[in-house]
């Protein structure tokens, strides 16, 4: 498995970087299979959901142990379906970005109870 990945991307290129879960987009029907393929051939709404360079788009749901975090795009020039180990390394990197979004959350949570500490701590200080 070849994998690249583009840091720095114009915003418009994406298609739908933000939106509304609704009945019939690809996002909702991910979070409810576990995965959703998309290709140019197969699909009409292809164009309203691929970059205009790719030609299959697969869909992975980032989950934690608490439920669904998102979704995670992975794009290909070729019209193809990726094979099973393919399909395994982009589900293992699924997992590892729902891990870290799982650390950022816990390290603001801990972050904030600090802060609330440390304020419960001077005032508790300030007027003794």
């Amino acid at each position: 498995v070849s994998l690249r990945a583009t840091a720095k991307i114009d915003r418009s290129m994406i298609p739908h970087p933000v939106r509304e879960l609704e009945l019939g987009i690809p996002d909702l029907t991910t979070l409810a299979q576990g995965q959703t393929l998309i290709g140019r051939r197969n699909t009409k709404q292809a164009n309203r959901w691929l970059p205009d360079t790719m030609s299959t788009g697969l869909s992975l749901a980032v989950q934690s142990d608490d439920g669904p975090l998102g979704t995670v795009w992975f794009f290909d020039r070729r019209a193809r379906v990726p094979d099973e180990r393919e399909t395994t390394v982009l589900e293992s990197i699924a997992a590892q970005i729902a891990s870290v979004l799982e650390r950022v959350v816990l390290l603001e949570e801990s972050s904030q109870q600090y802060r609330m500490q440390r304020d419960l701590q001077s005032a508790s200080d300030s007027h003794v």
